[in-house]
């Protein structure tokens, strides 16, 4: 059946939803020709009301035959069940594209990551996840929980260090009407409940107050925790997985995390790598961001110029593969053409690739590596200035005659003479 069959009425309640776009108070926007599906009848009213859904996929809004419905209560609330159910397999179909088996690398050590995830996934065991920040942490519990008898769940997440610590504990456990003193404040349930039959992740656990461990403890122990203002214990079916940058060991030394809170979080615990360990996962990472950053900005990129791969490299990426990818946007917005060029690169990463030091040679001592350090630094700056010594000191920060002096001093080939300046010329004087 199609919309020209009916006669559009707006909507009397308001429905606000980002991800399905609902036109709010109003069927304007509906096309004659969009397809009406799922009928929420009405059995008050001999008219049927009617979800209208566009084939992009956009709820629009609802439509009767004949009359003009004054109460749309019990239509509503099929309507916000359906909505419900709705989201919540675009919410699966996204997580869905995070399972284990779709982690990037082939490294060894992300390798033992998903085999350890593959292990314990199918549990309810609470999992401890460590390591820097931006090493994919949430992308690996995301994982587990679409491998795990939970996945139809929910997958909720909660910044452990974004919450102020008076809020914290209604935020996680909720809070009963009239719980703050009288004023009002109607009841709202805490993240926990939302997570029932599902999965929390804990980001940030390190940062948890001291009196919303003990409570999170009881829930560990217990399966239970009271809402706050309640004395009735509400019982959840969750299942715990907390992650932290933090040396959590060096915290309970300093009473500033509980011991017992600490062992029954990492019943497993998992260590994601840091990217400057597992670099021969880079290639492919950077290759994934090309595909995906390409096509968000309308793009097309068909090549990455030597330079700039081995820049990605030899990089060590303290930010991980968030900071990567973040480099790969930065690499796609600024290419001109479809090949990306090492002018492209962040100053940050340009001058690291200057300092590309043999420090894994044998032997090395600091003078040594300092050398060479220096002489890889000016070799790449003469060649970035194509030759142009005077432009070279300038980018440098030095005077002109210290960079002869230097040039002289480390062996560098002048004008005239083979190597990186032989077809450069000094100062390109004529």
């Amino acid at each position: 059946m199609l919309v020209s069959d009916m006669s559009l009425i707006p909507i009397k309640k308001v429905i606000n939803d980002k991800k399905l776009k609902i036109l709010k108070n109003s069927a304007l926007g509906v096309n004659e020709n969009d397809q009406l599906i799922d009928v929420l009848t009405n059995d008050q009213y001999t008219g049927q009301p009617l979800l209208v859904v566009a084939g992009s996929g956009e709820a629009k809004g609802l439509i009767t035959p004949e009359i003009l419905i004054k109460d749309l209560s019990l239509a509503y609330n099929r309507l916000t069940k359906y909505l419900e159910s709705k989201l919540k397999e675009n919410e699966n179909r996204q997580l869905g594209d995070s399972s284990l088996s779709k982690l990037v690398g082939r490294s060894e050590k992300i390798k033992e990551v998903v085999r350890l995830g593959e292990k314990i996934a199918s549990t309810d065991a609470p999992i401890l996840l460590r390591g820097e920040s931006g090493t994919g942490k949430e992308l690996f519990a995301r994982a587990v929980h679409m491998e795990s008898s939970r996945k139809d769940g929910p997958f909720i997440t909660v910044n452990c260090g974004a919450i102020p610590t008076n809020l914290f504990e209604g935020e996680l456990f909720g809070y009963t009407t009239d719980s703050f003193g009288g004023m009002g404040v109607k009841g709202k349930p805490g993240m926990l409940e939302l997570a029932d039959s599902g999965t929390i992740f804990l980001d940030e656990v390190g940062e948890l107050p001291p009196e919303i461990q003990v409570k999170l403890l009881q829930l560990l122990e217990h399966g239970s925790f009271l809402r706050l203002g309640s004395t009735s214990p509400m019982e959840v079916s969750v299942r715990l997985i907390a992650a932290t940058h933090r040396d959590l060991e060096n915290l309970v030394t300093k009473e500033q995390f509980r011991e017992d809170l600490y062992y029954r979080l990492g019943v497993v615990a998992v260590e994601m790598p840091p990217l400057r360990k597992r670099k021969e996962d880079i290639p492919e990472l950077v290759h994934l961001f090309l595909q995906e950053l390409s096509q968000s900005y309308g793009k097309t990129i068909t090549k990455v110029e030597p330079e700039v791969t081995n820049a990605l490299l030899e990089y060590s990426w303290p930010g991980n593969i968030r900071e990567l990818k973040n480099a790969v946007e930065r690499l796609v917005v600024l290419a001109e053409g479809e090949v990306i060029n090492i002018d492209c690169l962040p100053e940050n990463l340009r001058r690291h690739t200057y300092i590309s030091v043999v420090s894994s040679q044998d032997n090395s001592n600091l003078m040594d590596v300092t050398v060479e350090a220096e002489r890889q630094l000016i070799t790449k700056t003469l060649k970035q200035a194509n030759g142009n010594r005077s432009e070279a000191a300038r980018l440098l920060g030095i005077p002109r005659s210290t960079l002869y002096y230097k040039l002289r001093q480390l062996g560098i080939p002048a004008k005239g003479q083979r190597g990186i300046l032989s077809n450069a010329g000094g100062d390109n004087k004529k």
